[in-house]
């Protein structure tokens, strides 16, 4: 098949594609919104775009990045959610300069196209949060997040069905040419994900999904042996259930069953992936080389970075180089300037987190809304100490970044400790799903 070929075949399977998303995406526009239907395209696509097995990898990358792009146009042009907060304010700063940084680097034209991806990628997570004008809003975005985790994790369960012995790659877990890290950390979030609706979604079919789904994941997360994936599951899922708290018998009884399925789990796995979970190796062959990269770089321009980081070992025009650590490759590539935007805003939303955490928790045991938020948050921040791939724009985690930072603006604007200021005195304001939150004129008016 020639090269011409090829690109007339990939053009007429795009335009169809796109024929049929626009027709579904029009019939479902009436029940949920199109920000969060994009979110959702996203998740399920993005894993498998970057697949080297796929004969079609190359629709799903253009896929991945029309969801995007059309998520950020509707926002803007359509529903004119432009009205930053803080909090969305401090990440895109941060990924605003990692984008600038193109402009002093070897190559400008190739650095901008993929930096770009990260900034379009957080701002569409920052969307899907702005698109909710209430607390039940956000929770049918989580409902219509859940079906993207869902497609993920039945493609991986049907190849492994299909031929268990083609995934294993050096005993661990290795599906469609993606490796098992990506995989791992792919599965991570969209656990945390199923954690918080199969433990407080009020509609027993939309748990059962979430459930269902969930142990699935926490299969592949262990199939995978990736410990940054397994540390960021247990990171968000650990504060997903912390409103669990005052019901103890009830949260021994989840980790009881997560630990039981993990033991099944790994009898069944290969021994070298759950023996690379207890394991902590930072050799040449994980951290320790491109970490060394990272830091020569750093050095040579310490104030603001090489500007990017590229390697032409896949694409001739030049490729980001994984320095294996979201914080690694800032300093190697924005320098000091642009780790200190993104460790501000990291440290000012997890101060926020914990303001909104404690005046939440004083009223019905707090709202777990605002726990999956600090939980998202938490975890892949947490998990981009050993991998990239939050600043990729390509990964899951890279629109969970701007969802987490913002459902934390969304919080504030509610007011969502289920608290409102009156005149006098402060008044509990309990959620109720179907209702928009309560403000001081209106509780004044009753």
């Amino acid at each position: 098949m020639t090269r011409f070929e090829y690109d007339i075949t990939t053009v007429l399977v795009i335009g169809c594609a796109f024929v049929i998303a626009h027709v579904i995406a029009a019939m479902l526009s009436q029940k949920v919104h199109p920000i969060a239907l994009l979110g959702a395209i996203y998740l399920a696509v993005a894993p498998f775009s970057v697949a080297q097995e796929l004969a079609f990898s190359t629709v799903l990358k253009y896929a991945r990045m029309y969801s995007i792009g059309l998520s950020v146009v509707l926002a803007i042009l359509v529903y004119r959610l432009i009205r930053f907060r803080s909090s969305a304010l401090l990440l895109l700063a941060f990924f605003s300069f990692y984008v600038l940084a193109a402009a002093w680097s070897d190559v400008p034209s190739q650095a901008a196209k993929y930096k770009m991806q990260s900034l379009l990628t957080a701002l569409a997570g920052v969307f899907i949060a702005y698109s909710a004008k209430t607390p039940d809003d956000l929770r049918k975005a989580l409902r219509i997040l859940l079906p993207g985790a869902m497609v993920f994790t039945i493609l991986i369960w049907i190849k492994f069905i299909q031929d268990p012995a083609a995934l294993r790659y050096m005993g661990r877990l290795y599906a469609f040419g993606i490796n098992a890290n990506r995989i791992g950390q792919s599965a991570a979030p969209l656990f945390i994900l199923c954690a918080h609706v199969a433990l407080y979604d009020p509609l027993k079919k939309w748990k059962m999904l979430a459930y269902m789904t969930g142990v699935l994941l926490g299969i592949i997360i262990i199939s995978c042996g990736s410990r940054g994936a397994a540390g960021e599951a247990l990171i968000g899922t650990f504060i997903v259930a912390m409103p669990l708290a005052r019901r103890p018998a009830l949260l021994i009884t989840i980790f009881l069953i997560i630990a039981v399925t993990g033991v099944a789990v790994q009898e069944y796995v290969s021994t070298p992936a759950a023996e690379r979970l207890a394991s902590v190796d930072v050799s040449e062959t994980n951290r320790d080389k491109p970490w060394g990269f990272a830091m020569e770089y750093f050095r040579e321009s310490p104030l603001y970075g090489q500007g990017w980081v590229y390697t032409t070992n896949k694409r001739q025009m030049g490729a980001t180089a994984n320095m294996h650590s979201i914080y690694m490759q800032t300093l190697a590539e924005t320098g000091i300037i642009g780790l200190a935007l993104l460790l501000t805003a990291g440290f000012v939303v997890g101060i926020r987190y914990m303001m909104v955490y404690f005046a939440n928790r004083k009223y019905s045991g707090g709202d777990p809304l605002v726990y999956y938020g600090a939980a998202i948050t938490a975890a892949v921040l947490a998990h981009g100490v050993i991998e990239f791939g939050t600043i990729s724009g390509t990964a899951v985690n890279s629109i969970l970044i701007g969802f987490g930072f913002g459902m934390l603006d969304r919080f504030r604007e509610w007011g969502t400790y289920h608290v409102q200021l009156t005149a006098s005195h402060r008044t509990h304001v309990p959620y109720t799903e179907g209702s928009p939150p309560a403000t001081a004129h209106s509780m004044r008016s009753n």
